[in-house]
């Protein structure tokens, strides 16, 4: 099930992330601006996770990060494909370990 839930989100949130707001964004605002915007609603979406302030600080910091990452990887690539495949790696680590 871990695994499941892992690859649907990281597909899915790519999707909707760098696949649909991304683009949207830079034909608005152009490249760095779309890419900060995607990755600001990226984090903000995963502002629920966190289980202290201090852990969560941390945590969103490095959603923010990864959103950033992922949004110039899906344009310099051109295409969703490298970002959903990390993506999706790091959910499965993530849900492995919340199963412990």
């Amino acid at each position: 099930i871990c695994f499941v839930k892992a690859f649907l989100t990281g597909a899915t949130e790519e999707i909707c992330y760098r696949g649909i707001i991304q683009p949207l964004a830079i034909a608005r605002f152009g490249v760095p601006i779309g890419i900060l915007l995607q990755s600001c609603l990226f984090t903000a979406s995963h502002m629920h996770l966190g289980e202290t302030l201090f852990t969560k600080v941390g945590f969103l910091a490095a959603v923010m990060a990864l959103g950033l990452i992922f949004g110039a990887v899906t344009r310099l690539t051109s295409g969703i494909g490298w970002a959903t495949v990390v993506h999706m790696a790091i959910n499965v680590v993530v849900e492995r370990q919340n199963l412990s």
